[in-house]
């Protein structure tokens, strides 16, 4: 971000993700000091947090926002479509790219097939308390 008048080049943000909160701690430089007492400060505000989920940027900008309506930020802000975090392997030592476009494909199939054996397990259940229904409705007329 470009320095301002005061010498502020760096923002950190900090964000509830239970509340929806979001505090933004404007600095000088990007330190550990200086995200000490920002945090410390937020401390103060909410309270100290039982559980850290460490967040990478890109992730958040391909995730739908209900605040922009479901659309993910990249596609409002950049025009660009949401794609999956995963785009790209890397070999470290063969240096070679792999793509894994199959990944979206493959969560499909695979959500299909929950889906499948969740309306499967539904007519069975469905078919099995019919069942145990007819058999009581039998002995109550039968006794």
């Amino acid at each position: 971000m470009p320095a301002a008048t005061n010498g502020w080049r760096y923002l950190l943000v900090v964000k509830d993700d239970m509340c929806g909160y979001v505090r933004l701690y404007p600095g000088a430089d990007a330190t550990s000091q200086a995200t000490a007492s920002a945090l410390l400060d937020w401390f103060g505000l909410i309270d100290v947090v039982a559980t850290w989920v460490s967040m990478v940027q890109s992730a958040l900008n391909h995730q739908p926002a209900d605040r922009l309506g479901g659309v993910p930020p990249i596609t409002v802000f950049l025009a660009l479509p949401a794609s999956t975090q995963l785009r790209a392997l890397f070999h470290l030592r063969l240096m070679e790219q792999a793509t894994v476009d199959w990944l979206a494909k493959s969560q499909q199939q695979q959500l299909q097939a929950v889906n499948s054996a969740h309306d499967r397990m539904h007519k069975d259940c469905l078919a099995s308390a019919a069942a145990k229904r007819d058999r009581k409705r039998k002995q109550r007329e039968n006794n």
